[in-house]
C-alpha cells in the first residue's frame, strides 16, 4: 500500500491526487490503529508486572517506554585566553590545570573573605524584606 501511496504521490492529475489523499488516509487509519494496538500491550504488560509485584521489571520498561534521546552535549573547552581547544591531549592538559587550580593550597580563600562574603550576603537578605 506504501507503494502504491507513493506512485500515486507523483502524478500530478485531479484523479492522481484524489487517489493518493484516500490511499494515505487508508494508512494513517491502519498505523493508528496498529499504535494503540501496540500501547494497549505495552500497558497489560506493565499492568501485569505490577500486579505479580515485579517492580524492578516494571520500572525499566517505563524507563525504556519513555526514554527520549537526548541530543548529545558538545562542551568546548577553552584555554586561559578563550581560544577553544580541539586536540584531545591540549583539553587533558587544560583540566589538569583547571583542578590544580581549583585545589591550590596557596589561592584557597582566607577567613577574611568568608566574613565579608557574609556581610555581603546579610546586607542583601536584609534589603529584600
Amino acid at each position: 500500500m506504501v507503494e502504491e501511496r507513493r506512485k500515486w504521490k507523483s502524478i500530478l492529475s485531479e484523479e492522481g491526487r484524489k487517489k493518493y489523499k484516500s490511499l494515505n488516509y487508508r494508512l494513517c487509519q491502519i498505523t493508528d490503529k496498529a499504535r494503540e494496538k501496540w500501547c494497549d500491550e505495552q500497558c497489560a504488560e506493565l499492568e501485569k508486572h505490577e500486579r505479580q509485584g515485579k517492580i524492578d521489571i516494571l520500572y525499566r520498561k517505563v524507563s525504556k517506554l519513555t526514554n527520549r534521546k537526548r541530543k548529545k552535549q558538545n562542551l568546548r573547552i577553552r584555554d586561559e585566553e578563550g581560544n577553544v581547544l580541539t586536540d584531545s591531549d591540549k583539553v587533558r592538559d587544560r583540566w589538569k590545570e583547571y583542578i590544580e587550580d581549583l585545589y591550590d593550597k596557596n589561592n584557597k580563600p582566607q577567613e577574611e573573605d568568608f566574613e565579608t562574603y557574609l556581610y555581603a550576603h546579610a546586607l542583601r537578605n536584609r534589603h529584600r524584606r
